[in-house]
Formats: structure tokens, C-alpha cells, sequence
């Protein structure tokens, strides 16, 4: 299977799980507090760090076959997380006169990704032993 077409698969399937775990947790957010809360950008790159931390550790110890990296990593976690999204959801909070909101959401997307990163690769290590 050639690369780009491994990639768009992956990223087809990355895309439409960004979707519906936004779609359900705006829903989610509506339902219990009246808004739209942006959880679901911040559950996908949560989950996209942790995943990336797990299966980048397996491909440097080369447990991880090419072509599974470049299908799940640059496919699906590339479609699966979002940075554009996660600034223009901080800029808007800004805009609603959420300042301390959005500095939470920025900090918190910032530190829990990478102690994400730190536990997949915990993870990936643990596996591989």
C-alpha cells in the first residue's frame, strides 16, 4: 500500500473520531451546563499525547512497523488532534470574557499533554519489556 494512502486512512478514521467525540461532548456540556465548553479538543489532544507517547516509543525501539506509524501517527493522531482549533477556542473564551477559563485551558492542554507524552512512552516501555 503506497505511504499517502496509508496516511489518508488513517487520517480518515482520525477525523471523524475528532468529530464525534467533539460533537458528543458539546452535547454533553450543553446538556449539563447550558454552554458549549471546548472538552472535546481537549480530550482529543490529551488522548493524541498519550497515544503519540505509546506508539513513538514503540517505533524508536522498533516495535512499530513503518507503515503502522505513519497510518496511526501522522494519520490518525495528525487528524485526531487539533492546535489550530485549541487556539481559536482560547481566543474565543477570551472574547466571552473568560480570561481565567481560557489560561486554564491553555495550561492545562499544555501539562497534562505532556505528562500524557511522559505516561504513553511508560506505557510503550512497560509493553515492550
Amino acid at each position: 500500500m503506497p505511504d499517502w494512502l496509508a496516511v489518508g486512512i488513517g487520517g480518515f478514521v482520525g477525523a471523524i473520531s475528532r468529530f464525534q467525540i467533539n460533537q458528543s461532548l458539546s452535547d454533553w456540556s450543553t446538556q449539563r451546563f447550558g454552554r458549549v465548553y471546548p472538552l472535546g479538543t481537549f480530550v482529543v489532544n490529551i488522548v493524541g499525547c498519550l497515544l503519540i507517547g505509546i506508539l513513538m516509543a514503540l517505533a524508536v525501539d522498533k516495535k512499530l512497523p513503518d507503515f503502522w506509524r505513519k497510518t496511526l501517527v501522522t494519520g490518525c493522531l495528525g487528524s485526531l488532534t487539533t492546535f489550530s482549533t485549541f487556539s481559536y477556542e482560547t481566543v474565543e473564551l477570551i472574547r466571552d470574557d473568560r480570561p481565567g477559563l481560557a489560561a486554564l485551558y491553555v495550561v492545562a492542554n499544555l501539562a497534562i499533554g505532556l505528562i500524557a507524552v511522559v505516561i504513553g512512552m511508560g506505557i510503550a516501555r512497560a509493553i515492550v519489556r
